[in-house]
Parts: C-alpha cells; structure tokens; sequence
C-alpha cells in the first residue's frame, strides 16, 4: 500500500489570499462553536485577534466578562472538573493565567 504524505501547515504568502482564507476559518469556527453549543448544551467561548489587531470573540452564554471570570475562577484553583487520570500540567495553568490577565486588559 502507498504512504500518503502528510500535508504539513505552512504560512500562506499571499495577503489577499491569507485575509480570504482567515474570514472563511473565522466564520466556520464560529459556525462550530454555535453548533456545540446548541447541541451539547455546552458553554462555549473563544477569542481571536487578527494580524491587523483586530478583536472578534464569541461566548455562547452572550456574556464574555462573565464567562471569563468564570474561567480566571477555575485557574485560580477551585474544583476543576477533569478526568481521574489527568492533570493539568502547573506550567500551562500559569501561563492561561497570564493570558486572560493579558486580555482582560485588553477588553478593557
């Protein structure tokens, strides 16, 4: 059987055709978010900045502030709510704090 080569992720040269491609995945993501919101009931939030420093954000809950504040309250150390095997890893919970500092204030 022939191996298939893996296409590998590259950066797209050609800044029409990047600013295409971007609104196209930005839109699909948000579709995705909706949908996994809708039918698992889930609370979903994400947040990009363009090349150009542009904010879009997407909370399924309508209320980013509040949504964030729920998250700062779970990196913070109350209950997370994970599977018996796994645990977050010290240095990544640091840096997701650092993070959501980092946009808190830019929200501001």
């Amino acid at each position: 059987m022939e191996e298939r080569e893996i296409n590998k992720l590259k950066p797209i040269e050609d800044k029409s055709k990047q600013a295409s491609i971007f609104q196209k995945r930005k839109k699909g993501l948000m579709k995705k978010a909706l949908d996994l919101a809708v039918r698992c009931d889930a609370q979903v939030a994400f947040i990009i900045f363009s090349r150009s420093g542009r904010l879009t954000e997407y909370c399924s809950t309508g209320d980013m502030k509040k949504f964030l504040h729920r998250y700062g309250s779970l990196a913070d150390g109350m209950q997370l709510d994970i599977a018996a095997n796994s645990v977050p890893d010290p240095k990544e919970v640091s840096n997701l704090k650092r993070d959501l500092e980092l946009r808190y204030q830019i929200i501001r």
